[in-house]
């Protein structure tokens, strides 16, 4: 199967790269010396070249999409024009299917395109709720990803807009500000990690089973619908604590003082939308296992 992976410096594509076996990759990034530096340095061999550099006469069973910023410093670096990066390469895959129409497409979007709406989880049912007269910036990233969905089920090609909501490895940089990268610096530097005082609880799917869903994908290849990721089950933020606590001997206090505004705040953000049920998906791993998994290559 020859797959074309479009955004190859994106941390969650790279997971994915080395986990795929039997797989012809082309990967596709803005930046082809850093995916040349790091195929060498991980031994492995597939061609690279630049996203510019993509061409609509080469033939793909499937293109893979991870374009976007994955962390919320980039998110907040590229601002506004997050709609026109997303877009662009999306409609250009877009062009790519229309000439091409076997080639599967999943794009990699987010549970950020319900909005705010989280009080609750997703669901099948849910509605995506935007402020429409009162945009803020932390909405850029989600409006961008919805725009793109909504594109997808107007047309008649195969295309899945794959959701993630949280996703945790042991290569994630370490400087970006995702809960459990905190969490797993504040053991190795011996300090007591100081959570806020909302209530969460998150989904966390790893690298096995996001290799899991992306090979039932690429294996129901003539749908196009949405479908959302999913472990075993979801975690509150305080098991998180008590677990790392008592695995990691991690300390921990809580504040009285919000990390995020308000309206940033999603209580339960995570799907109980299980449709890739039915496409073959069975989650190896709960969301925790999942945490303990990934920071056992780093904590042990």
């Amino acid at each position: 199967m020859k797959i074309a992976i479009l955004g190859a410096t994106s941390e969650i594509a790279k997971d994915l790269i080395l986990s795929f076996e039997g797989a012809d990759l082309h990967l596709f990034a803005r930046n082809k010396p850093a995916v040349d530096r790091w195929l060498i340095l991980n031994n492995k061999q597939h061609v690279s070249d630049y996203l510019a550099d993509f061409s609509p006469h080469t033939e793909y069973d499937a293109i893979i999409n991870f374009i976007g910023p994955g962390s919320p410093d980039r998110i907040r670096q590229v601002g506004t024009n997050i709609a026109y990066i997303i877009g662009f390469f999306d409609l250009m895959v877009l062009d790519y299917l229309e000439k091409h129409k076997n080639c599967q497409y999943i794009f990699i979007s987010s549970g950020a395109v319900f909005g705010d709406n989280f009080a609750t989880p997703a669901s099948a049912q849910k509605m995506s709720s935007f402020p429409i007269n009162n945009i803020q910036p932390h909405h850029y990233y989600g409006i961008a990803k919805a725009q793109a969905e909504y594109r997808h089920r107007l047309s008649d090609r195969n295309i899945i807009d794959l959701r993630v909501y949280s996703y945790y490895s042991s290569t994630m940089n370490p400087d970006h500000q995702f809960m459990v990268s905190r969490m797993v610096d504040s053991v190795q530097k011996g300090e007591t990690f100081v959570a806020d005082k909302n209530p969460l609880s998150r989904d966390y799917i790893g690298p096995k089973d996001f290799y899991q869903m992306i090979k039932v994908l690429l294996r129901n290849n003539t749908i196009n619908q949405a479908v959302d990721c999913y472990s075993r089950s979801p975690v509150t933020k305080d098991s998180l604590l008590e677990g790392m606590h008592k695995r990691y001997g991690m300390f921990y206090s809580v504040s009285n003082i919000s990390r995020h505004s308000p309206a940033a705040v999603k209580p339960c953000y995570y799907s109980t939308n299980t449709a890739a049920y039915t496409l073959g998906y069975r989650p190896a791993l709960s969301s925790l296992e999942t945490i303990f998994e990934e920071a056992d290559k780093i904590l042990k």
